[in-house]
């Protein structure tokens, strides 16, 4: 009967898809009103028969087109009726409970998917029982369906249900390494962030005396939305598994290529249709023309925060000491709150622990165990990507460095 009901859904969604193209697909209202402008531009005998002719034509082709749409209309209005009718049998009336034992069952219900982390930590019932929704079966549906079409494939045709979109970000969060590290705000559509700047201290006074103003000094950044995402192809035999393993699939593979490619804008991002990089912004040696005209005054820093330390000309002790001043460059926005990272490949990770031998045997150990940078500290990430050189580090705050999210998506 599920199944059934599917294949309406299907088919229902096709007969709309297609009643909407037959309206837009013509200009009646355009052809009409130049016919009543010809109609009263006639001079001639050979005018007229041609108007005639023009006009007789454009009611044939109207009525042939209302006839259609007034069909396709009725069989919508059929396939509605029968899904209603099949959903209805679907309804099994529930055994009488006491109220403490609805209210909890509902909770249950209304919270499984809303505690959930990612699906592949559900259990099998929850996997089963979230397969079996109907906006994602329509979707899984729809993914198979797609095999067998010659058209090209729209946007709307393979929407990703709502109720996917937090088990999807989830596995962007677990493949990213850097989207837990900075300040992220969910904002809706194009806005102009308010970021306010240093805090400034309270100030003492007698306890009856007027309370002293401080001065927040507030500054605007246009924050746009851009997407990211890709075409990825799956294979038949997947299409051909059940839909906890296709869709367990097509999460995990969207996921983590959201997650790569979130980490990579977020470190060198050009800020053109993707957002702006730490490290391009750091490089920069001018103000960028598209600079918001109140956005916090711009300063070069490609000479006083991009640095270069010979990490194969200084021992242990020295090249830690160079380390410790250069961090010097980088300052939280909020040093109650601030964590530390430091990016970096595998080969100058490994390099720097072995620095840290020649300096703290047990400082490297605890390093090499916690993925902490030894001596300075903070989290050690490890990045594999053409963009960053061996030897080549990122490091600094992630609060102060704000990434905007469409809430939502």
């Amino acid at each position: 009967m599920a199944l059934k009901a599917l294949m309406l859904r299907q088919k229902l969604d096709d007969k709309k898809k297609e009643l909407e193209a037959l309206r837009a697909g013509n200009d009646f209202d355009k052809r009409e009103a130049e016919l009543e402008t010809s109609i009263a531009e006639v001079q001639t005998d050979e005018e007229r028969a041609a108007v005639e002719e023009a006009v007789t034509a454009f009611e044939a082709e109207k009525a042939e087109h209302d006839a259609a749409a007034g069909k396709l209309e009725e069989e919508i209005r059929g396939l509605e009726n029968e899904l209603s009718e099949i959903e209805a049998k679907q309804e099994v009336p529930a055994p009488a409970e006491t109220p403490a034992q609805t209210e909890t069952e509902e909770r249950k219900v209304n919270t499984m998917f809303e505690t959930r982390t990612r699906f592949s930590d559900m259990t099998i019932e929850q996997r089963s029982a979230f397969v079996k929704q109907d906006s994602v079966a329509t979707w899984l549906g729809a993914v198979r369906n797609l095999r067998s079409q010659q058209r090209a494939i729209g946007n709307a045709d393979l929407t990703i249900p709502e109720v996917v979109l937090p088990l999807l970000h989830s596995e962007a969060l677990r493949s990213s390494q850097m989207l837990g590290l900075v300040n992220v705000t969910a904002l809706t559509g194009t806005s102009r962030q308010v970021i306010m700047g240093a805090i400034p201290e309270a100030v003492w006074t007698e306890m009856c005396a007027n309370i002293n103003e401080i001065e927040f000094g507030y500054n605007e950044i246009e924050m746009d939305g851009y997407k990211v995402g890709g075409l990825i192809r799956v294979c038949n035999a997947l299409l051909d598994d059940n839909d906890v393993n296709l869709a367990s699939e097509i999460i995990s593979m969207l996921g983590t290529a959201i997650g790569k490619a979130l980490d990579k804008a977020i470190l060198f991002g050009t800020g053109v249709k993707m957002p702006l990089g730490i490290a391009t912004r750091l490089a920069q040696t001018s103000q960028p023309e598209s600079y918001p005209a109140k956005a916090p005054t711009w300063v070069d820093l490609h000479t006083t925060n991009i640095l270069t330390l010979n990490i194969n000309s200084t021992s242990g002790t020295s090249f830690f000491e160079r380390l410790v001043l250069a961090a010097i460059a980088a300052k939280p926005h909020d040093a109650a709150n601030g964590n530390m990272f430091w990016v970096m490949n595998r080969k100058t990770r490994l390099t720097i622990l072995a620095k840290a031998l020649a300096f703290n045997a047990a400082a490297a150990l605890t390093a090499g165990i916690n993925n902490e940078m030894p001596v300075i500290g903070g989290r050690i990430i490890e990045l594999e990507t053409t963009e960053l050189q061996d030897y080549e580090i990122i490091g600094g705050y992630g609060d102060a460095y704000k990434l905007v999210q469409r809430q939502g998506a």
